[in-house]
């Protein structure tokens, strides 16, 4: 085997520079203020490739593990087992699913010219899937303060492109929010509420950052 001129053999030293890139990686991911799982995406692969050179390099060498080869073997059955069911669930699941789901609806709604997404409760309007609607060239107006004048908002578009479909984005004050809406659009008629799937739900629970919101979808009069 290979040492430096420190003497430290020299896998165990490329593992340990990359190791200590991995976690300044994490260090400065950890410092920055918007934290999201996807931004640690690009390490996941290089980050088991070192766990499991190491695992095996020191398994191989300990004179416990080669005496209990049978726990090994079981342990393997159990962590593929867990991981063929949970990939399984995972292929059938989506994220945002909330967020499809709105869209979808919006499907059986054939003169839905345009959308207002209300997001008063966070201050924060997502940008819409429109791939699920299959509306591309529909209007979206985020309403995001409740101060904000929406009927001036769509007095700027035509009729046939003025939105007439409203995405209420959590439940929170929800009465209070359709009453302002109605205001600006005229009375309104839920056609539908899009809940969080369960990916949605665990990734909350592990990063509340994560938003995990119910979608009320409602129209205007035909």
């Amino acid at each position: 085997m290979a040492h430096n001129r420190q003497g430290l053999p020299g896998p165990i030293r490329r593992r340990t520079i990359l190791l200590l890139l991995l976690l300044l990686f994490l260090v400065i991911h950890s410092y920055f203020p918007n934290k999201q799982e996807r931004f640690l995406l690009p390490i996941i692969p290089l980050l088991f490739v070192l766990g499991f050179v190491s695992w095996e390099q020191w398994r191989a060498r300990s004179n416990w593990w080669q005496g209990h080869q049978r726990l090994w073997r079981s342990t393997l059955v159990f962590t593929w087992g867990l991981n063929t069911v949970l990939l399984v669930v995972l292929c059938l699941s989506y994220s945002k699913r909330s967020r499809v789901e709105a869209l979808y609806l919006l499907r059986s709604q054939n003169d839905i010219a345009g959308i207002v997404m209300e997001d008063s409760a966070e201050g924060e309007s997502p940008m819409p899937p429109l791939f699920y609607w299959g509306h591309w060239q529909a209007t979206v107006v985020p309403w995001t303060s409740a101060d904000a004048d929406l009927a001036e908002a769509l007095a700027t578009f035509p009729p046939d492109r003025r939105p007439n479909a409203v995405l209420f984005f959590g439940t929170e004050d929800l009465d209070e929010r359709m009453h302002r809406a109605e205001q600006a659009m005229g009375p309104l008629r839920v056609i539908g509420r899009a809940e969080p799937g369960l990916v949605d739900r665990v990734v909350h629970w592990l990063n509340p950052v994560n938003r995990n919101e119910a979608i009320v979808v409602a129209r205007t009069a035909p």
